[in-house]
């Protein structure tokens, strides 16, 4: 399934096919996802395409409810410049979320030690990494699995 952001709406949908030029049917759309607002989008809306592509920043716990504003320099592969700074265009946003990872996943980020204790006591630590109605999760890189 892909996701997108159309407006504030989340959504969600297996195929696109183009039906007439800048008209797609999909199939399988799920909209409002993560608590959204779902609602009609008139034309000229903003779609963005969630996927691998796209840019993630794991914001700190701080920033969440706070505005930032970014700027998004250009690079040119070709020429090998950034585009100039002074000529970028001003976004402003606001974080969202919960801005923590969880009791587990926050242990081993910072490095402390896996073991959760033996299979036969109670478990004394749990967590559910992430809240379904977080729509932007924070990610954990766990590394390499050994063999």
């Amino acid at each position: 399934m892909t996701r997108a952001l159309v407006g504030q709406e989340l959504v969600s949908f297996a195929t696109a096919k183009l039906t007439v030029p800048h008209v797609y049917a999909l199939t399988y759309l799920e909209r409002g996802l993560s608590g959204s607002p779902a609602g009609a989008h008139p034309a000229g809306t903003a779609f963005t395409r969630l996927d691998e592509a796209l840019f993630r920043y794991s914001v700190p716990a701080a920033y969440i409810g706070t505005p930032l504003t970014l700027k998004l320099q250009a690079f040119n592969i070709f020429g090998g410049a950034a585009q100039d700074l002074a000529t970028c265009t001003p976004y402003t946003v606001t974080p969202v979320g919960s801005g923590r990872f969880g009791p587990v996943a926050e242990t081993l980020a910072v490095g402390s030690g896996p073991d959760l204790g033996l299979t036969s006591q109670a478990a004394t630590r749990s967590d559910d990494f992430g809240l379904a109605s977080d729509p932007y999760p924070n990610f954990l890189d766990l590394g390499l699995a050994s063999s």
